[in-house]
Protein backbone atom coordinates (compact mmCIF):
# COMPACT_ATOMS: atom_id res chain seq x y z
CA UNK A 1 0.00 0.00 0.00
CA UNK A 2 2.99 2.26 0.22
CA UNK A 3 2.45 3.38 -3.51
CA UNK A 4 -1.26 5.31 -2.24
CA UNK A 5 0.68 6.71 0.63
CA UNK A 6 1.69 9.70 -1.98
CA UNK A 7 -1.69 10.12 -3.51
CA UNK A 8 -3.84 10.17 -0.36
CA UNK A 9 -4.09 12.49 2.21
CA UNK A 10 -2.73 10.63 5.84
CA UNK A 11 -5.95 10.42 7.17
CA UNK A 12 -7.35 8.80 4.74
CA UNK A 13 -4.39 6.77 4.32
CA UNK A 14 -5.09 5.03 8.29
CA UNK A 15 -8.63 4.66 7.10
CA UNK A 16 -7.52 2.22 3.93
CA UNK A 17 -4.76 0.51 6.32
CA UNK A 18 -7.00 -0.40 9.22
CA UNK A 19 -9.81 -1.27 7.39
CA UNK A 20 -8.19 -2.96 4.57
CA UNK A 21 -9.70 -6.59 4.11
CA UNK A 22 -12.75 -5.89 6.78
CA UNK A 23 -14.48 -3.08 3.95
CA UNK A 24 -12.34 -3.77 1.11
CA UNK A 25 -11.40 -4.59 -1.45
CA UNK A 26 -13.88 -2.40 -3.46
CA UNK A 27 -14.79 -3.94 -6.82
CA UNK A 28 -16.47 -1.87 -9.50
CA UNK A 29 -19.94 -4.54 -9.12
CA UNK A 30 -20.12 -2.35 -5.91
CA UNK A 31 -20.81 0.30 -8.03
CA UNK A 32 -23.21 -1.84 -10.59
CA UNK A 33 -26.30 -0.50 -9.23
CA UNK A 34 -25.26 3.20 -9.10
CA UNK A 35 -23.80 2.70 -12.80
CA UNK A 36 -26.55 0.98 -14.30
CA UNK A 37 -28.88 3.67 -12.98
CA UNK A 38 -27.11 6.55 -14.51
CA UNK A 39 -27.08 4.73 -18.20
CA UNK A 40 -30.31 4.10 -18.05
CA UNK A 41 -31.41 7.46 -17.08
CA UNK A 42 -28.89 9.26 -19.33
CA UNK A 43 -30.49 10.09 -23.19
CA UNK A 44 -28.24 8.37 -25.89
CA UNK A 45 -27.44 11.85 -26.96
CA UNK A 46 -25.96 12.66 -23.59
CA UNK A 47 -23.70 9.08 -23.52
CA UNK A 48 -22.73 9.78 -27.15
CA UNK A 49 -21.40 13.15 -25.78
CA UNK A 50 -18.71 11.10 -23.41
CA UNK A 51 -15.10 10.81 -24.48
CA UNK A 52 -14.58 7.85 -27.00
CA UNK A 53 -18.43 7.35 -26.78
CA UNK A 54 -19.67 6.62 -30.46
CA UNK A 55 -23.03 6.47 -31.14
CA UNK A 56 -23.04 2.45 -31.58
CA UNK A 57 -21.54 1.99 -28.03
CA UNK A 58 -24.39 4.01 -26.54
CA UNK A 59 -27.12 2.49 -28.49
CA UNK A 60 -25.53 -1.17 -27.16
CA UNK A 61 -25.51 0.43 -24.02
CA UNK A 62 -29.13 1.69 -23.64
CA UNK A 63 -30.33 -1.86 -25.11
CA UNK A 64 -28.02 -4.17 -22.75
CA UNK A 65 -28.00 -2.25 -19.88
CA UNK A 66 -31.57 -3.40 -19.08
CA UNK A 67 -30.72 -6.69 -19.66
CA UNK A 68 -27.19 -6.96 -17.51
CA UNK A 69 -27.31 -8.04 -14.05
CA UNK A 70 -23.78 -7.17 -12.62
CA UNK A 71 -21.01 -4.68 -14.32
CA UNK A 72 -18.79 -7.99 -16.07
CA UNK A 73 -22.44 -9.32 -17.40
CA UNK A 74 -22.70 -5.57 -19.42
CA UNK A 75 -19.09 -5.38 -20.02
CA UNK A 76 -19.64 -9.01 -21.86
CA UNK A 77 -22.90 -7.76 -24.06
CA UNK A 78 -21.24 -4.66 -25.25
CA UNK A 79 -17.90 -6.21 -26.96
CA UNK A 80 -18.14 -6.58 -30.61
Amino acid sequence: MSPVTASVPDAVYEILVSDYHKTYPITWEDFSSIIKYKLLSEDRNLLNGYVDMSGDLADRIKKNSIYACTMEELALRLKT
